[in-house]
C-alpha cells in the first residue's frame, strides 16, 4: 500500500510541475493522443526503435525492463528532435520531464517488486 501511496505523490508532483514549466515557459497545450514526429528522419527513427524492441522482446525475457528501456529511449529521442528543430517552442524541456518520470517510476518499481506481488 504504501507503493501507491508514493506513486500518487510523485504522480501530484508531476503534474503540478507540469503545469508550472506551461505556464513558466509559456508552452502550448498540444492535444492529446497520438504524437507527430517532426520529419521523415524521426518517424523512420522511431519506426526502427519499434523493431528492434519487438524483435528484442522475442529474445529477452525481462518484458518490463526491456519496455521501459524502450519508452525512456523513444522519449530522449523525441526530446532530441524537439530540442533540435522546434528549439522555439520548448516542448523538449516537457518531453525529458517524462523521461525522467518514466525512470524513477520504474526504479521505483523496481525497488518494491517483491512487495507488490
Amino acid at each position: 500500500m504504501k507503493i501507491l501511496g508514493l506513486f500518487a505523490l510523485f504522480f501530484l508532483y508531476d503534474w503540478i510541475l507540469n503545469r508550472y514549466l506551461r505556464k513558466k515557459l509559456q508552452i502550448e497545450k498540444t492535444p492529446w493522443g497520438i504524437y507527430k514526429p517532426l520529419n521523415n528522419t524521426q518517424k523512420w527513427l522511431e519506426r526502427a526503435l519499434l523493431t528492434v524492441h519487438l524483435i528484442l522482446l522475442l529474445i529477452i525475457d525481462d518484458i518490463f525492463l526491456l519496455t521501459i528501456l524502450f519508452f525512456a529511449l523513444l522519449n530522449s529521442l523525441r526530446a532530441f528532435m524537439e530540442w533540435k528543430y522546434e528549439k522555439e517552442k520548448k516542448t523538449f524541456v516537457l518531453t525529458l520531464l517524462a523521461v525522467f518520470n518514466i525512470l524513477l517510476y520504474a526504479t521505483i518499481f523496481l525497488i518494491f517488486r517483491d512487495t507488490i506481488v
